[in-house]
């Protein structure tokens, strides 16, 4: 696997097991996972078995960001009719997210969550026309 390259700046990995492929620890790790997967209890708990069985040990010496996604501004698109409203996405998010900040805690992994879906929502509380673009 390799970097991924902007401009020549290096800003990551293509791929999360690339990122221990050359040893040594990690101060941060910033993840984030498919827009959808959190929201969903099926797709959540796969998640939290891939942190479990997987991810855990590999991040015990890094502080995990967990970047929280954001709910759709259009419903019912990329088949998340499911979801419901923008706000009960974002509240299935913020609980789905949780969900992994507690786990990583529990296996003894440092980690914080961005929590950039719930400043979206701040904002459209605050200034819909501007959350719209």
């Amino acid at each position: 696997m390799k970097k991924c390259m902007v401009e020549g700046s290096d800003y990551g990995y293509d791929r999360m097991d690339t990122l221990f492929d050359e040893g040594g620890a990690w101060d941060f790790v910033v993840m984030n996972d498919f827009t959808q997967a959190p929201a969903r209890q099926e797709t959540r708990e796969a998640t939290l078995d891939i942190f479990r069985t997987y991810y855990a040990t590999k991040l015990s010496n890094s502080t995990v960001v967990l970047l929280e996604t954001f709910g759709y501004v259009e419903e019912r698109v990329n088949n998340s009719e499911d979801l419901g409203t923008f706000e009960e996405f974002q509240d299935a998010l913020v609980e789905g997210y949780e969900s992994y900040r507690g786990l990583l805690s529990e296996l003894g992994v440092p980690c914080k969550i961005a929590k950039v879906g719930s400043v979206f929502r701040k904002v459209k509380e605050e200034d819909e026309e501007l959350w719209r673009r």
